[in-house]
């Protein structure tokens, strides 16, 4: 996809020495290939988190629950 954008230039000259990356393009590119990956690892981890522990409750087989009048006598 061909587009035009405006860059910051101490941005694009640091990510370039920083990567050893030779043109603008592909240090965009670069970044936002590492860009997907790292919100493509936080949703899987929050799906993970959701499954785990929302989906399917912790269940103790020792948890005795207290009606609320037990509650208040401790």
């Amino acid at each position: 996809m061909r587009t035009n954008i405006v860059l910051d230039d101490q941005l694009v000259t640091e990510a370039l020495k920083l990567s050893g990356i030779k043109s603008k393009k592909e240090v965009v590119n670069f970044a936002l290939k590492n860009l997907v990956k790292c919100l493509r690892k936080k949703s899987d981890k929050n799906h993970d988190f959701m499954a785990q522990y929302i989906d399917k409750p912790i269940i103790l087989n020792c948890f005795t629950p207290l009606n609320r009048d037990e509650l208040y006598e401790r």
